[in-house]
């Protein structure tokens, strides 16, 4: 299915688990979507993890990286924290999506 989204051109597809990327490999998505967490659990805006959990503390649980009419080479990931993974909580997973026009 994920191949067969109307619009779709090259990209790697999905994966899961691994090493995300950045569609400009500036840095570890997961990493990012930790601050990005981070900074909504401080505004308030997501509750706070039971543990202290660091941006670093985030990795790729699936990521999906295509070509689509409109979003050309988006990169959708879904990090979460090694600690929410180990303890199969997937309802922290953060959501994030890039793409380079």
């Amino acid at each position: 299915m994920w191949d067969e989204m109307p619009g779709a051109r090259i990209g790697r597809g999905l994966q899961l688990g691994g090493h995300a990327e950045d569609e400009d490999w500036a840095e570890d998505p997961s990493v990012a979507a930790g601050r990005e967490a981070a900074r909504a659990v401080a505004r308030g805006g997501l509750p706070a993890p039971d543990t202290d959990v660091r941006p670093e503390d985030r990795v790729c649980l699936a990521q999906w990286m295509r070509g689509i009419d409109g979003l050309e080479m988006s990169c959708s990931s879904w990090p979460v924290s090694r600690q929410d993974l180990a303890a199969g909580r997937f309802d922290r997973v953060y959501a994030t999506m890039t793409w380079n026009p």
